[in-house]
């Protein structure tokens, strides 16, 4: 009977082992793979209103992990490259002023992305837009 629970806490000191390396084997959330997830769940081209913005560059403004789980403040620098719907071509809504602008208007948008950690790798879960401006 010794023997055998000898065996069960050795192998579940083996078990440990794995998935204590296993999770230090996880690659760190970093500012390009936060924006690579970003990127293939919400596309390169986000649409608010009838704006079809197109994004020019991502960085991060903030990132922080804990645990399995991690957070990132994306600065995305767009671009209005086209309208959808009924309004005319030339001006697109600004979702931003409650107005309308013309397109190729840039514009740096803010969004706070959440992230998690599974066995492949990290994954994106949400994002939320947390503000943004129009730039010259």
């Amino acid at each position: 009977m010794h023997s055998t629970q000898v065996f069960q806490g050795l192998l579940l000191g083996l078990a440990g082992t794995v998935l204590a390396s296993h999770v230090c084997a996880q690659p760190r959330l970093t500012c390009p793979v936060a924006a690579q997830l970003f990127y293939q769940a919400f596309g390169y081209r986000p649409v608010m209103g009838n704006a079809v913005f197109e994004v020019r560059e991502a960085t991060c403004a903030d990132m922080s992990t804990e645990g399995k789980a991690g957070k990132a403040v994306l600065a995305l620098e767009t671009q209005i490259v086209r309208t959808e719907g009924a309004v005319p071509l030339t001006s697109a809504w600004d979702p931003f002023t409650n107005s309308y602008v013309p397109v190729g208007s840039k514009f740096k948008i803010f969004v706070e992305a959440r992230y998690t950690v599974w066995y492949a790798g990290w994954e994106i879960d949400s994002f939320h837009l947390k503000g943004g401006q129009r730039v010259p």
